[in-house]
């Protein structure tokens, strides 16, 4: 994520490509992408960084995560 983050900053890759990407680690790695409370775990906010989060965030602006 981080890498795809600076990727797309410098505009190494489009934003559909980045939020596809975003959507899949969302869809398929959403236990470890969020916490409980439904916003990104701490640990990922700590990792990738305040900058990073809100553009990850942006990209997620309309996702719904999945109840089973």
């Amino acid at each position: 994520i981080k890498a795809a983050c600076d990727a797309y900053i410098s505009r190494k890759m489009k934003e559909k490509e980045f939020r596809d990407l975003i959507l899949y680690y969302a869809t398929y790695h959403g236990k470890k992408l969020f916490s409980a409370s439904g916003s990104l775990n701490p640990t990922v906010i700590n990792r990738i960084g305040k900058k990073r989060c809100e553009l990850v965030e942006l990209m997620l602006k309309d996702f719904q995560l999945s109840l089973f």
